[in-house]
């Protein structure tokens, strides 16, 4: 599967960016207010809730060909509804797009984080370009059969 995109996005920050006061660690995407936004893998949720530079936000952790792999989605437009320990599926919805945090507009932030320190804060883990990143494409969840009527 190619590198994460948000259908209806556009990409407007790219990783690694001169920013002027530090470097770009991951990838914006413009998108009006209230897109959904769709996980990238199967996952669990580590980490969500409010932080002053990203805004609302969800880490999830993943399993990526054997390696722990951490992605942040930040400046959502509500508080999450997902908790620390719930599952998610490639594509299940993990928020909108929204402007809080350091923002300046609609825009989601999307980084991949890997080869940290067991133990360590998925935010201490290195950051790795989004952009070049691939990610696994996952079979659908089954669904329970359907009876015959």
């Amino acid at each position: 599967m190619p590198p994460y995109t948000l259908p209806g996005g556009t990409s407007s920050n790219n990783y690694g960016q001169d920013r002027s006061t530090h470097s770009h660690g991951g990838v914006d995407w413009r998108a009006p207010g209230g897109t959904d936004i769709p996980s990238a893998a199967g996952g669990t949720v580590q980490s969500s809730g409010y932080r002053a530079d990203y805004g609302n936000y969800v880490i999830l952790e993943h399993d990526i060909n054997g390696q722990r792999t951490y992605t942040l989605h930040g400046h959502m437009q509500n508080t999450p509804t997902l908790r620390v320990g719930d599952n998610v599926n490639q594509g299940d919805v993990v928020g909108q797009v929204g402007s809080t945090g350091r923002s300046t507009g609609n825009h989601l932030h999307f980084e991949v984080r890997q080869g940290g320190t067991e133990g360590a804060s998925p935010l201490a883990w290195p950051r790795t370009d989004p952009s070049t990143f691939d990610f696994p494409n996952e079979p659908a969840t089954p669904t329970a059969p359907v009876e015959p009527t």
